[in-house]
This record gives structure tokens, C-alpha cells and sequence, in this order.
């Protein structure tokens, strides 16, 4: 429970402090980016103006389907059903989507999901690796949830007539780093779908975004 409270806040930080700034709205201009309060230039920026787009960052989500959901729609850019609302919005998440929370493949597949709809609306998603992700690809399963691995196991196994070792950790794991491996559909998308970092805004408020 207390990861959960904690993984909420900090995404909650990240985005209170950069939702308010559009490339237009912000840096029409002005040099804005010299002002000492940032986030209430920015507010009160986007009263006078119309933005030409959001910039809204969020940070590591750790297997935390449900503070995602809560977090995407305090940033508006999605509904109560998971539907991107954002419009022409340009969403970064900054790594560490995997491990420690019991829904990372479930937060893989939503992102993927928010991605093509923004991009059919004038949006973007862009999704960054974090440690975390590097550490899937390497083999390094210590931070898995062990309940998202059992639950893997009892998935997949049973399918294969192998019911009494359905929900082993050791057959979790294996199914896990088959998952991530080149020709799978996660292995594709943390291989050819992550930057390293990303520049997102225009002029004095271009921004640069990494995983620390």
C-alpha cells in the first residue's frame, strides 16, 4: 500500500509541474522559461491563450495499473474507460513501466493502445526505457512481482496440459523472458519502440526528458 500511495505521488509531482506548458502558450514570443515560478506562469499563460498543445510527463508506474488509470485521467487525457481524450497532447512517460506491481504486461499493452489513438487524433505517446525495462531485456527478473509471474504461469501453462506446475515462480520467470525476447510482441516494443530520451516542446521551452 505505501509503493502504491508513493507511485501515485510522484507521477502526481511530474505531472503537476508540466502540464501547463503548450509550445505556443508558453513561448509565444517571451522568454517565459527565465521566470522563477514556472507552473504558475504557465497557468496563468494558458487563461489568457489557447495552447497549441499540452506537454504532460509521467513518471515510473512499476506494475500500478490502477494509479495509472488515475493518473492519465487527472491529466485528462483519458476517460473513465481508458479512451484517449487527450486531443493533439504530447504524453512522455519516462521508463519503468515493468516490475514491482502485478500489472506491467497490462500497462505495456494500455500505453501501446493510448499511442495508436493519439497519434489517429494529432497526440503522441512516447514512452521512454527506463532501468527497469533494460533489466527485463538483460535477464535480470529480481524485481518482478512474483504475483504478476505466478499468474503468468497459471496463464500459460495449463494451455499446454502442464496444470501442476501452473502458477510455479521458476515457470512464471520462464515465460516472462520468453515474452521479451526479439520476436514476441514485448520484445519488439521495448527493442524498437523506447528512446533513450526525448525532446519534446519548441523554442525556450523545449524540453529534454530521460530516465534518472
Amino acid at each position: 500500500m505505501a509503493h502504491t500511495r508513493q507511485t501515485l505521488t510522484n507521477s502526481v509531482v511530474i505531472y503537476a509541474s508540466l502540464v501547463f506548458f503548450s509550445a505556443e502558450a508558453v513561448c509565444d514570443g517571451v522568454d517565459y522559461c527565465q521566470e522563477t515560478d514556472l507552473k504558475e506562469t504557465g497557468r496563468d499563460l494558458l487563461n489568457e491563450h489557447e495552447a497549441s498543445y499540452r506537454v504532460v510527463a509521467i513518471g515510473d508506474l512499476h506494475g500500478d495499473l490502477q494509479n495509472a488509470h488515475r493518473v492519465l485521467q487527472l491529466s485528462k487525457v483519458i476517460d473513465e474507460n481508458g479512451s484517449w481524450i487527450g486531443g493533439n497532447t504530447r504524453l512522455v512517460q519516462t521508463g519503468d513501466l515493468l516490475d514491482r506491481g502485478p500489472n506491467s504486461l497490462e500497462l505495456l499493452d494500455l500505453f501501446a493502445r493510448l499511442k495508436d489513438e493519439a497519434e489517429n487524433v494529432g497526440g503522441t505517446v512516447t514512452c521512454l526505457l527506463g532501468n527497469h525495462e533494460l533489466m527485463t531485456l538483460q535477464g535480470d527478473l529480481r524485481y518482478v512481482s512474483r504475483t504478476e509471474l505466478k499468474a503468468l504461469a497459471a496463464k500459460t501453462l495449463p494451455a499446454a496440459g502442464d496444470t501442476e506446475q501452473a502458477g510455479n515462480l521458476a515457470n512464471g520467470r520462464q515465460e516472462w523472458s520468453r515474452l521479451f525476447q526479439p520476436g514476441q510482441i514485448h520484445g519488439h516494443r521495448l527493442r524498437s519502440d523506447r528512446e533513450a530520451m526525448a525532446v519534446v516542446g519548441e523554442a525556450e521551452c523545449r524540453t529534454l526528458f530521460v530516465h534518472a
